[in-house]
């Protein structure tokens, strides 16, 4: 897999997901793990997002090299 996938998830979910996403990264940098631990306070297409980015994100990381 290339990159396509997990940037079009990135640059099509909602505001809430990205901007949690981007916050996150910001307040902690270097910190493997930006996913919450539960996604309950999310709306329904947030969660669908960042769970998309999720799973495309370790598609990619888990690639032949």
């Amino acid at each position: 897999m290339d990159r396509l996938r997990l940037l079009l998830i990135l640059a099509t979910m909602p505001d809430e997901a990205f901007g949690w996403l981007v916050q996150s990264i910001m307040l902690v940098p270097g910190r493997t793990n930006v996913w919450p631990d539960g996604l309950g306070g999310f709306r329904k297409e947030s969660r669908e997002s960042i769970t998309a980015a999720r799973d495309a994100a370790r598609e990619f990381w888990d690639r032949p090299t």
